[in-house]
């Protein structure tokens, strides 16, 4: 069973906030972290990767450089 299947997504933040403690918050996400992206992303209709793909796929020229995606999360972007 994925983490969607258990919250259909949208409990993930409210749950979240209420942890207390790093080791609250490390166990919390070490349970669904390898079905986040399908779970989460899919739960809520995330779509973001491939209209940000669409974009640059639909602007880039022969001469722009690869681009790299550095921040948070699981490099869903990217």
């Amino acid at each position: 069973m994925g983490f969607a299947d258990k919250s259909n997504g949208y409990s993930l933040p409210e749950n979240a906030y209420k942890l207390a403690t790093p080791d609250d918050k490390k166990a919390y996400y070490d349970r669904f972290a390898a079905s986040y992206d399908d779970d989460f992303a899919d739960a809520l209709g995330y779509h973001y990767p491939k209209a940000i793909a669409s974009a640059y796929r639909d602007q880039a020229t022969d001469q722009d450089a690869p681009i790299a995606d550095i921040g948070c999360g699981t490099g869903l972007v990217a």
